[in-house]
């Protein structure tokens, strides 16, 4: 297997736009859970996706420190890429690595503009141009509108895909009612809901098309069909 065919397999290609469709442009798809439910599982692998895809990807974690992000990229790889030999492996990151960039930002440090004045200057300098974006870390509730907005009118202007994954503030809290009041603000919207024997991924809500049923292994907490 190459590492064109692993993404071409790929089960997030459910999460693709369905050919023909009239949407175009940015796009943005919230990621909602419990804590500890496999948010940044989810986020890298969308991530690594995308960068074998040959797409630059800046990955935004609050609250997280950077060697701490790169051990999930680490784990995630190597898992990912089981299938590969390890030279086609290794040969994949080093062309998929220089398309990331990391961002992480402490809790309580982090606004939309400080992250949109920091990716205004790198494009302009020419160092790194992001065509997709994932941001962990975030808080789900009535306080993320403002940051789901701001985010929302950069990735317009610049044709960005954005994925956001929020926590709930509660572990009782019930998603849908949580992310109902969010719903305008996104394309798409999936919730992690931990079963007996995975983590299944429920669509909410998304673009139009049957979606088939997906979930987290819980070995390697990889996206896989149910």
């Amino acid at each position: 297997m190459t590492a064109s065919e692993l993404t071409a397999r790929s089960p997030l290609r459910a999460f693709d736009r369905p050919a023909g469709s009239a949407a175009s442009g940015a796009r943005m798809a919230l990621v909602a859970a419990r804590a500890g439910t496999g948010k940044t599982a989810l986020l890298v692998q969308v991530a690594l996706d995308a960068m074998l895809r040959g797409i630059p990807v800046l990955h935004v974690s609050v609250g997280e420190t950077l060697p701490h992000v790169k051990r999930w990229y680490q784990g995630v790889y190597k898992d990912l890429t089981a299938g590969l030999t390890r030279d086609a492996a290794r040969e994949a990151w080093e062309r998929a690595e220089p398309l990331r960039l990391l961002m992480a930002f402490r809790q309580g440090a982090f606004t939309v503009e400080r992250l949109v004045e920091r990716l205004r200057q790198l494009d302009a300098d020419g160092v790194f141009a992001p065509r997709v974006l994932v941001a962990d870390g975030f808080r789900l509730g009535p306080d993320l509108r403002e940051d789901a907005e701001q985010l929302g009118r950069f990735a317009a202007e610049q044709g960005l895909e954005l994925w956001l994954a929020g926590r709930t503030p509660q572990e009782t809290d019930d998603l849908d009612a949580v992310v109902a009041p969010l719903g305008a603000l996104f394309e798409s919207i999936i919730a992690l809901e931990p079963q007996a024997d995975a983590v299944a991924l429920r669509v909410i809500q998304g673009p139009p098309g049957e979606k088939p049923a997906l979930r987290l292994d819980p070995g390697t907490m990889l996206v896989t069909r149910a």
